[in-house]
């Protein structure tokens, strides 16, 4: 399974030349709540074929891979985990496998403070744990 985050947590501003090349259309709010019931607390932009989020409250930057990328932004669109799941199994992987992929990078973004559950979602393929 793919480490989604590449455990890199880098503290500090963006350089400002890399940050001229940010594209602002991926600027969100760190509280927009999305269709699919999370409220996404993070801001995800590209920089230099990177994908680099943010976390205000954590005041930290992570490197997520395209996948990882790719699962953020479906989040934001509206969503849910299956659907997200469905198109990584048609375009990459077994279902199995995207479904461990999506539920992977949920958990690991719920503990990090990068997203929540709203109240009127919920994610109801994962398992209790």
């Amino acid at each position: 399974m793919p480490n989604l985050l590449r455990g890199r947590e880098e503290h500090g501003p963006v350089n400002p030349r890399d940050a001229r090349s940010i594209d602002q259309t991926a600027m969100r709010s760190p509280d927009v709540c999305a269709p699919a019931g999370f409220a996404m607390r993070g801001r995800l932009v590209r920089i230099r074929n990177q994908n680099i989020l943010f976390s205000p409250s954590r005041q930290a930057l992570y490197a997520l891979n395209d996948m990882g990328g790719d699962i953020w932004r479906s989040l934001e669109d509206g969503l849910s985990p299956e659907a997200i799941s469905f198109e990584i199994a048609s375009r990459e992987a077994d279902q199995e496998r995207a479904v461990e992929y999506v539920d992977a990078a949920v958990r690991q973004w719920e503990c990090q403070g990068l997203i929540e559950l709203s109240p009127i979602g919920s994610l109801p393929h994962r398992a209790a744990t």
